[in-house]
């Protein structure tokens, strides 16, 4: 899929927001997102010359929220508990197959997990 939503995220990213790729069919909240943040590197000077590689890095910023939140919404639902439990828990769900294959990729799913549990 991201032979589909990385040449979407740079025509977003450079402003044209009346193309759209007919096979996308997911909400544009991820292409929006990175190129909030890298406008953001933009502009404390730091520029990207490979785009596949960045956005793929903002991914994994975005699972690494997804790691926060679980690990909160963890320590919520069971209390405080011994650090070292209340951490490995959510770990272990952050590595699960089904989504640790997406966290290296640029797609919707680690977003879209992120903003459900926010």
């Amino acid at each position: 899929d991201e032979i589909f939503h990385i040449p979407q995220a740079r025509l977003i990213c450079a402003g044209d927001f009346v193309t759209w790729d007919a096979k996308i069919t997911t909400f544009p909240g991820l292409y929006y997102a990175s190129c909030t943040i890298a406008s953001v590197f933009n502009q404390i000077g730091y520029s990207f010359t490979n785009f596949p590689v960045l956005v793929r890095a903002i991914n994994f910023l975005f699972a690494l929220v997804l790691l926060t939140v679980a690990t909160v919404y963890w320590n919520r639902i069971h209390g405080k508990c011994n650090i070292t439990f209340a951490s490995i828990v959510p770990s272990i769900a952050f590595c699960l197959p089904i989504s640790l294959f997406y966290y290296g990729l640029f797609y919707t799913d680690t977003l879209s997990t992120a903003s459900v549990l926010l």
